[in-house]
């Protein structure tokens, strides 16, 4: 099974060799949070979903709010209605592996995931006919 360790690597890596168009969604196999990717041709945005989406007892609130800005999230607000990050593109390991750790601060820490086996994955590149992209480093299954 895939610990937070391991899917960490997984995930810096594969957002690294991500293409021009690519679009990565992680997300609780039975819930409505999660993280998305968007991969441009000059940067990476990324976003995790905001309370407005979810119900009350799924949603950051205050404290949760106030660890997402401490991670380095941008507030919802506008014409984002996620949390939300961008990128210039390339980042060094370094910004992926600090990507990361954004995103977990999320999904595990505020949004309580237990562990990488309660998420699926789904990835698609919209420049390629929005045709599947499979990203095996994950460790995470697709949706059935």
């Amino acid at each position: 099974m895939t610990e937070w360790p391991e899917l960490a690597a997984g995930l810096a890596d594969q957002l690294a060799a991500l293409p021009a168009g690519a679009v990565l969604i992680i997300a609780e196999a039975e819930g409505p949070r999660y993280a998305q990717f968007k991969q441009f041709d000059d940067r990476l945005y990324a976003e995790v979903v905001g309370d407005s989406w979810l119900d009350p007892g799924k949603q950051a609130g205050a404290p949760g709010a106030r660890r997402l800005v401490d991670a380095g999230w941008q507030a919802p607000g506008g014409e984002h209605t996620n949390w939300w990050i961008d990128r210039p593109w390339p980042l060094s390991p370094a910004q992926y592996r600090e990507l990361v750790a954004m995103v977990f601060t999320a999904l595990r820490d505020v949004f309580a995931i237990a562990e990488p086996a309660d998420l699926v994955y789904e990835a698609w590149n919209t420049e390629a006919g929005d045709a599947d992209l499979d990203l095996p480093g994950l460790g995470l299954r697709r949706p059935a």
